[in-house]
């Protein structure tokens, strides 16, 4: 059978199986990729190495290109299952090595120049990002109605979390104090609109952080961390809170995850002012600076979760 085919049979079987919308979009860029490729190829006379070359092609980071080899598995295993290719063919490409790198996180003074900067529209997912680890995927399908004030807790939906889970996060007090104002009974809390990708921008340039072109042109903007805020809440969570089980729980890990990436990258005095980002400390200016302070030496850390 050619690969377009079973391609197409994969994914009307995953619909049947009521696989979700994100996941069946996300199957069919990269496997439509791969088709462009090798579409009308039989998929049981694709080799090993024209995968694990063709993988190689793509020019991608590491784990994009094991992302891939992922998704490109599901393909050939589905097949082998239905007798239309050997069994294992996936096993013997090339999984690339990911270097272990630790995630960078904004210190105080940072958080404090952002949320300050942020424009009402844009202002309450920063928040709720930054207090509660949201990812950036998961805050553009967010709803104010999974924020309850009555509970002081945040619900992160099935159709709403990265995989597929409900969760719910504690609302900390200085978060609710940055939300209260900006509360609304219904609606997206920041939409993936060009609108609110521009006042995103402009309040991280008001924080010192650009884009790459950005930091080109302007010597004084630094790069924007991928994923700060849920990084940086992560860590300043499990410094003031050292339950690495709750907190797993809360962004979606496991607790190894959690402690392999996150436990001593900030200090107990930085976490006690970042909890205590609030509106009118940081009007008042009244936020400790990281900057002046060693942070504790960590230990190794894999790639970011």
């Amino acid at each position: 059978a050619p690969v377009a085919e079973m391609m197409a049979s994969l994914i009307a079987h995953l619909e049947s199986e009521g696989k979700s919308g994100r996941y069946l979009l996300d199957l069919n860029s990269r496997l439509g990729r791969f088709s462009r490729s090798f579409g009308k190829r039989a998929i049981g006379s694709i080799t090993a190495e024209e995968i694990s070359v063709w993988l190689n092609g793509l020019n991608l980071s590491p784990v994009g290109s094991n992302n891939f080899r992922r998704v490109i598995a599901v393909l050939f295993n589905y097949a082998a299952a239905r007798g239309f290719c050997r069994e294992g063919i996936m096993r013997r490409t090339v999984r690339r090595k990911v270097v272990d790198k630790e995630p960078a996180i904004l210190n105080v003074a940072d958080c404090a120049e952002l949320l300050k900067a942020a424009a009402p529209p844009v202002r309450a997912g920063i928040a709720l990002a930054l207090f509660c680890g949201i990812r950036d995927a998961e805050l553009k399908r967010l709803d104010w109605q999974a924020v309850d004030f009555s509970t002081n807790t945040l619900t992160i939906g099935a159709n709403v979390a990265k995989l597929s889970q409900r969760r719910t996060v504690p609302i900390q007090a200085n978060l609710r104090a940055w939300l209260e104002p900006l509360r609304q009974l219904g609606g997206k809390i920041m939409a993936g609109t060009t609108a609110v990708r521009e006042l995103t921008a402009e309040a991280r340039r008001a924080a010192g952080f650009g884009t790459p072109a950005e930091c080109e042109a302007d010597s004084k903007l630094r790069p924007w961390p991928g994923n700060a805020l849920r990084h940086s809440y992560a860590s300043y969570k499990l410094a003031k809170w050292p339950d690495a089980a709750a907190l797993a729980l809360e962004m979606g890990n496991s607790p190894a995850v959690i402690l392999r990436h996150y436990r001593s990258l900030v200090n107990p005095a930085a976490a006690k002012a970042f909890w205590n980002l609030t509106p009118k400390t940081v009007a008042a200016g009244n936020v400790l600076s990281m900057e002046k302070e060693e942070k504790p030496a960590p230990a190794k850390h894999t790639k970011s979760a």
